[in-house]
């Protein structure tokens, strides 16, 4: 047997007694001239526990070779010793990608907040195993025991660096290990986007160039995540935002894939009111698609939509126009009507049989609004409005009886030759076949 085998042997023998008198010969061993022996030593210091030896590791995390750094890094993640943190994070520049990752699991295996930053730089790292052991360590910082506020405050302003990084891939880990980190990181971040990263403007908290990237950077793990647990939580983050969330939220929801489109809606709709004015600002500007959009988004919104949608209803884009219109229709009520009837004399064709259909489903309430708007000279407004009349409810048939038999013939007249001219188009079937019938009796 050589001599190193003959060193080993002994160091074997010594660790077997499991006993921590052995702890000074152990020590003696990491200033072995063979690297296999100094690793041996230092393996051999970690299983026994003692924590009289991290002092004595500490310098071979400098150790020429490779496998002596990585027995080190080892045994000082099992002593769990916060001494070592310091330089368990310089080893995350380690040229020997295994002593970088040992160095990360050692870290997570310390568990102490102070090694976030380091751990959150290690996302970027080169090697993917590295990255994604990072990520792991991070997102179970809090597990073992609860962190102060001054802990998370380490732990998250960490994850913001990383949001901000150039690396595509250590910005998407950041989000998902703040997702996993759960709702005492979420409130931090929420306050780290605006003392880090926001001001206070004349028309509320808005987001900085700075904290804008980072809604990007949420949206944009949004957008491919196939975790529905961390879609869920970066809903929570970006609803929580509010207004500054709304344009990241308006991008999502042009996304193809069903399911981030579905999360992006339910966030607008979660942040309510105060996505109407970043909304309405969308409408007014941009391609006409993203426009129509947003307007359709602010009726999801509903009643607190309302004012824009009736603004938007004036648009110069008759997309817009007819968007709104219809939203509009799906809110209902009789604010709408006023908006609706204005909308009976648009110029543009399809916006006035939009609100026709409206009008109609309004009900008794519109038959005012519908007969008033048979009067006009233009015929494509005349048709609108016969066709408004066929839209109405079955249980309004009395109603618009009623109202016929006192307006003159000259309307009677109008609306008749209108529904002639729909019936010879094909337009609304079984609808106008009813009002027709009704015109009859």
């Amino acid at each position: 047997m050589s001599g190193i085998g003959r060193r080993l042997e002994r160091l074997n023998k010594l660790v077997l007694k499991k006993d921590t008198k052995a702890v000074p010969q152990l020590v003696k061993a990491l200033g072995d001239t063979a690297p296999a022996v100094r690793a041996a030593a230092a393996q051999y210091l970690g299983q026994l526990g003692d924590r009289r030896a991290v002092s004595h590791l500490l310098p071979l995390l400098q150790d020429a070779e490779p496998e002596v750094r990585y027995a080190a890094a080892h045994a000082l993640g099992w002593l769990r010793d916060e001494r070592a943190v310091p330089r368990l994070i310089k080893c995350l520049k380690d040229s020997d990608p295994q002593v970088r990752l040992i160095a990360v699991m050692a870290l997570g295996w310390i568990g102490a907040p102070s090694a976030a930053s380091g751990l959150a730089r290690a996302l970027s790292d080169p090697d993917p195993n590295v990255r994604q052991t990072a990520a792991g360590v991070l997102a179970r910082f809090g597990e073992r025991a609860p962190l102060s506020r001054k802990e998370w405050g380490l732990v998250v302003g960490s994850l913001m660096d990383a949001l901000m990084s150039d690396s595509r891939e250590a910005r998407l880990l950041a989000t998902g290990v703040l997702s996993r980190l759960g709702d005492p990181a979420i409130d931090l971040l929420m306050d780290n986007l605006y003392d880090r990263h926001g001001v206070n403007g004349s028309t509320g908290w808005m987001l900085s160039e700075l904290g804008a990237a980072i809604m990007w950077t949420l949206l944009d793990a949004l957008q491919h995540s196939e975790d529905e647990a961390q879609r869920e939580a970066l809903t929570a983050v970006l609803s929580r935002v509010g207004e500054p969330a709304v344009p990241a939220l308006l991008r999502a929801v042009m996304e193809e894939r069903t399911e981030v489109r579905h999360v992006a809606i339910r966030t607008l709709k979660l942040i309510g009111a105060g996505a109407v004015a970043p909304l309405a600002v969308a409408v007014r500007s941009g391609p006409s698609e993203r426009r129509a959009v947003a307007a359709a988004m602010l009726g999801r919104i509903g009643e607190p939509a309302r004012p824009a949608l009736v603004e938007m209803a004036r648009d110069v884009d008759p997309v817009v126009r007819e968007v709104a219109v219809r939203t509009l229709g799906e809110i209902g009520g009789a604010d709408s009507i006023e908006a609706l009837a204005g909308a009976l004399y648009d110029r543009d064709d399809r916006v006035r049989m939009e609100a026709a259909r409206a009008l109609g489903a309004a009900g008794a309430g519109a038959i005012p609004a519908l007969l008033e708007a048979l009067r006009f000279d233009d015929e494509g407004v005349r048709l609108a409005a016969a066709a408004g009349l066929a839209y109405l409810p079955p249980g309004d048939a009395s109603a618009l009886g009623e109202a016929l038999e006192q307006e003159s013939s000259g309307v009677q007249q109008a609306l008749a030759r209108a529904l002639r001219e729909l019936s010879m188009r094909g337009g609304i079937d079984a609808e106008l076949a009813a009002l027709q019938e009704r015109l009859l009796m």
